[in-house]
């Protein structure tokens, strides 16, 4: 009898242990917003946020994107765009990391795409 208490007063204990968390304020990583011209010196897995257009669609999940400096591809998966439709004359925020190709090609990976 005793030994079933205490098991059972360790599977709730490691319960409740497992279930702590930390219920404080978390520290924001914030982006400084580059340009098309500094990405594509950037390294490779480079976390990055441009502002400017997606001004055409290459295929199913590739874009070239354009700023002021410049144009680029930017690959975005369905999953990104959720309910966001925007057109070439709209101004977009994206942010996502530097994809460097083992051929010397350049694309961005968005991960977030909203209105600017």
């Amino acid at each position: 009898m005793k030994k079933l208490f205490l098991l059972g007063l360790a599977l709730l204990l490691s319960g409740v242990l497992s279930a702590q968390g930390f219920t404080g304020p978390a520290v924001r990583t914030v982006m400084q917003v580059t340009t098309v011209q500094v990405a594509q010196g950037m390294a490779h897995k480079s976390r990055i946020t441009l502002v400017g257009n997606v001004v055409q669609q290459i295929d199913r999940q590739h874009y070239i994107f354009r700023d002021s400096s410049g144009e680029m591809t930017v690959k975005i998966s369905d999953k990104y765009w959720g309910r966001l439709t925007v057109g070439s004359n709209d101004l977009v925020e994206i942010s996502g990391e530097v994809d460097r190709k083992r051929d010397g090609r350049l694309e961005i990976k968005v991960h977030v795409i909203r209105r600017a």
